[in-house]
């Protein structure tokens, strides 16, 4: 263009709204990824996921492969890389079990990072080792990468012992999901995105394989027949479903189109709604039809379930008058994180808490009975019938109404328990001035 010749006309009215429009896309990126959460989302994913993955992995016994010929060991691409045989039996055994350890542990959340770390780490040996006798799965890769997001990510600041610890530490009085952050929503998006692109790289994979033909020719019904001779599925559909080749054709071509599609759940709620159900249906059509089960992508689904919501659902339903009053010193600091633990294990909010160092004139109004200086003294409650409770029989009532607490019920009334459980709450409270209270206890 020459020098001289006339700059193409702006249009200056429109960049306002091309501005607006790009920046509203990047405004949806970004809370699709950093939406502030609470700690309690997050946590409770991690809960489940490494629930599950303890669960399907407790029983297994990886000195089995000591039985197999070493002529079927066909290491994969990470084995090869560091070098890595099959240990001796003893040594196994010992790694396995750590492993095992330290999935237990990342889902109490007890030294959550950490414990993650190991199971990443010792998780790339003892998944990836039963890939390598000649056929290999998605499925523990899946596993690894969402084991180490948790690793990186702070997964450990809700419903986890280590966030118990903190409270405690902290006395953070404070309602658990009251502080919010978008470091607690990238996890799961990350979760979401890798179960996508292994559907998405699934489906590739078939059209660059087998083109349109995986569709119009017969191999679903090849598939359903193999299948019924070589893995025993637990029906005989399959078998049947082979002798109709337009409806394997249908199925086919679903399956494939469901793959595809399966990243399109990423950003739209409506293929979230559809696509995600769609797959986990063909999968559990597959484990019925085929007898192939396919068990690390039933644990990657919980990453599309909205369990924060569910949780918010069943407190509203759930929701009714306390079932009970805590009255505690707000001036000791063991009395605030004893409270700071109970607030994060009063998930259905069936407790109210009466700070008696500061909100005594209120209290002493509605309820008359209570006395200030022994509750000052101990923890009182008062359940909705207007029964108290002191000391370490508050704590035993605390239990009944605590979901987590109905774990330690048997236990709290057995025999004797109540003896033991008295003098060592008096032990601890006739203590309590020299550790973390300012105020003034009884001697007994």
């Amino acid at each position: 263009m020459h020098a001289n010749a006339p700059a193409a006309a702006i249009d200056y009215a429109s960049l306002p709204t091309q501005a607006g429009f790009l920046r509203r896309r990047w405004n949806r990126i970004l809370n699709f990824w950093f939406e502030p959460t609470p700690a309690s989302g997050l946590g409770f994913y991690r809960f489940l996921f490494f629930l599950l993955i303890f669960a399907f992995h407790c029983t297994d016994d990886s000195r089995v492969w000591h039985n197999v010929p070493p002529a079927f060991y066909q290491p994969i691409w990470l084995f090869k890389q560091l070098h890595w045989k099959l240990l001796p039996s003893r040594e196994l055994f010992v790694l396995e079990t750590v492993w095992k350890i330290a999935l237990f542990f990342a889902c109490i959340g007890f030294f959550t990072r950490l414990s993650a770390l190991v199971s990443f780490g010792l998780g790339l040996y003892t998944l990836g080792l039963a890939n390598c006798w000649g056929k290999t799965g998605h499925g523990d890769a899946m596993i690894m990468l969402i084991t180490c997001i948790f690793a990186i990510a702070r997964s450990g600041d809700g419903w986890s012992i280590d966030a118990l610890i903190r409270a405690a530490r902290r006395r953070d009085t404070r309602p658990p999901d009251s502080v919010l952050s978008g470091e607690y929503t990238w996890p799961i998006r990350c979760g979401q995105l890798i179960l996508s692109l292994v559907f998405f790289s699934a489906g590739c994979t078939k059209l660059a394989r087998s083109g349109i033909a995986w569709v119009t020719s017969d191999n679903m019904a090849i598939l359903l027949l193999q299948s019924h001779f070589s893995s025993a599925p637990l029906t005989r559909w399959g078998l049947y479903l082979s002798r109709y080749p337009l409806l394997c054709k249908i199925m086919a071509g679903g399956s494939l189109a469901t793959e595809l599609s399966f990243p399109l759940s990423l950003i739209s709620k409506w293929a979230r709604r559809i696509v995600v159900p769609a797959c986990f249906m063909m999968q559990i059509g597959i484990g019925i039809f085929m007898g192939v089960y396919f068990t690390q992508f039933m644990v990657c689904y919980l990453f599309f379930v909205p369990w924060p919501k569910i949780g918010a659902w069943i407190r509203r339903r759930s929701q009714t008058a306390a079932l009970a009053d805590i009255f505690f010193d707000g001036t000791c600091g063991l009395c605030q994180g004893t409270v700071a633990i109970v607030r994060r294990l009063d998930l259905l909010s069936k407790v109210r808490y009466r700070d008696i160092a500061h909100e005594w004139p209120e209290v002493s109004k509605t309820f008359p009975m209570l006395d200030y200086q022994r509750c000052m003294e101990d923890m009182h409650l008062i359940d909705r019938r207007g029964q108290l409770y002191v000391g370490f029989d508050a704590y035993r009532y605390l239990a009944r109404i605590l979901p987590v607490g109905w774990i330690f019920l048997p236990i709290l009334y057995l025999p004797g328990v109540r003896a033991i459980g008295i003098k060592v709450y008096g032990f601890i409270a006739a203590r309590r001035s020299g550790i973390a209270c300012a105020v003034p206890v009884k001697n007994t």
